[in-house]
């Protein structure tokens, strides 16, 4: 649970600067309440792996996320779909496949093999690989609350890692 929190308040502070307005901290607190909400899915997908099997939960979860999906699609969508180059279809298909459906039935078959708590602690990883991709790519910069925030989630990973 402590390593819960300071992976919570690592990204939180490495989202923030010293102005914490509302439009500020929403993006943050969403993307913990999103981190907190796989949680939830992962540990109630268990008994339906074991039930069903990896392929069929990934392959119902994909069709289920894309039903919810539908309703946020954009009314330019199938006239920008058609101009799609064949690696626009490509990285389409990379992603729905390899991404989407690859990468949840391995998850799949790690969750119905292992405790669910070991294979999320790769997600404290998210925001520090996020910040080395805003920093390298996008050209953002370095601040102290970028440096508190990495501390934090290292913190988060040293101490979710440690031997008992």
């Amino acid at each position: 649970m402590l390593a819960l929190a300071l992976a919570a308040v690592g990204a939180l502070v490495l989202s923030v600067n010293a102005d914490l307005s509302f439009q500020q901290i929403f993006g943050p607190i969403a993307v913990i309440f999103s981190a907190f909400m796989y949680a939830v899915f992962s540990v109630g997908s268990k008994p339906l792996v074991k039930e069903y099997g990896a392929r069929q939960v990934a392959i119902w979860v994909a069709v289920i996320g894309t039903i919810f999906t539908l309703p946020l699609m954009s009314g330019s969508f199938f006239s920008e779909a058609s101009r799609l180059s064949i690696i626009g279809w490509a990285s389409v298909a990379y992603l729905a496949v390899l991404s989407t459906v690859v990468a949840n039935m391995i998850l799949y078959t790690l969750i119905r093999s292992r405790a669910v708590s070991s294979l999320s602690i790769q997600l404290y990883l998210v925001p520090l690989v996020s910040l080395f991709g805003g920093i390298v790519l996008l050209s953002e910069g370095f601040s102290l609350f970028t440096a508190i925030g990495a501390a934090f989630l290292f913190a988060a990973i040293a101490l979710a890692t440690r031997k008992h």
